[in-house]
Formats: C-alpha cells, sequence, structure tokens
C-alpha cells in the first residue's frame, strides 16, 4: 500500500518541487535586478546632494559690494556682501559716533542675519559700541532682499 501511495504522491511531489524551483528563479532574478539599481540611486542621489552643497558654496565665495544709501542710513544686499574699500572708507567716516539703533530687515535664516550683522559691525568699527545700540530685527520688505538701517 505504501508503494501506491508513493506512485499517487509522485507527480504532486513534482509539480511542489517545480514550482519551489520557479518561485526560487523568480526570487533570485528580482534581487539581482534590484542590487544592480541601487548603485544608480545612490549614484543620483550623490549628485543631487553635490549640486545642493555646490550651491551654499558659490553663495559663500560670491559676495558683491552692497549697495550704500548714506543719504537714508541704509545698505542692501541679497544673502552675502563684502565692501569695497571705498564703501569701508564711508561708513568708518559715518560711524565716528555710534548710531542710537540698527533695524535688520531680512528673510535669512536667524544665523545669516546675525552673522551679516556682526559682520557689518565689526568691519565699520561697532562692535565695541555693541551694548549701546539699540538693535531691532523685522521681517524683510522685499523677499530675499536683506536692509540695514541705522539712526543718529
Amino acid at each position: 500500500m505504501d508503494d501506491e501511495s508513493d506512485e499517487v504522491m509522485a507527480p504532486m511531489v513534482d509539480a511542489l518541487t517545480g514550482a519551489m524551483s520557479a518561485i526560487l528563479l523568480v526570487s533570485i532574478f528580482l534581487m539581482i535586478s534590484t542590487i544592480s539599481v541601487v548603485p544608480e540611486s545612490v549614484k543620483e542621489y550623490g549628485k543631487i546632494a553635490l549640486t545642493k552643497n555646490s550651491k551654499l558654496f558659490e553663495d559663500i565665495f560670491d559676495r558683491t559690494p552692497p549697495i550704500l544709501d548714506i543719504k537714508n542710513f541704509k545698505i542692501s544686499f541679497y544673502k552675502i556682501y563684502k565692501f569695497t574699500d571705498d564703501q569701508l572708507v564711508i561708513l568708518k567716516n559715518e560711524f565716528v559716533e555710534p548710531p542710537s539703533s540698527i533695524d535688520v530687515y531680512s528673510s535669512d535664516k536667524s544665523e545669516v542675519v546675525t552673522y551679516n550683522l556682526l559682520s557689518f559691525m565689526s568691519q565699520v568699527g561697532l562692535i565695541e559700541d555693541y551694548d549701546n545700540i539699540t538693535i531691532n530685527f523685522h521681517e524683510a520688505r522685499e523677499s530675499g532682499l536683506t536692509e540695514i538701517f541705522w539712526s543718529k
């Protein structure tokens, strides 16, 4: 009787073995195709990250002179600036006496605004008078534009 059940079961065992082999082959194929796609994804992510960071570095190194408006007690710039020698002379002459207040209008992050303000005060010789100057921060009046006003 065992021989008969073995003969009856043999086709089912063969079918299950074939099905398992097919499932195993499909699984291996999917794993290999996934593995070959992963390096491309990592490469694409790397390109995107590099592009973002290179834009940041370009912004840092691309310092342009700010617009200086002495009549209205104002300088304005986008992102980051670098005074020309002539502008520094004009501003240092303007700040022989420190201003009573400085108003900063910017939509940049607070760290960037603080850096720009301290850089401004340091370059024009106001850093020693920091405690005696009232400093006010406001939202930018124009998107991306930073303006620094002072009053005597």
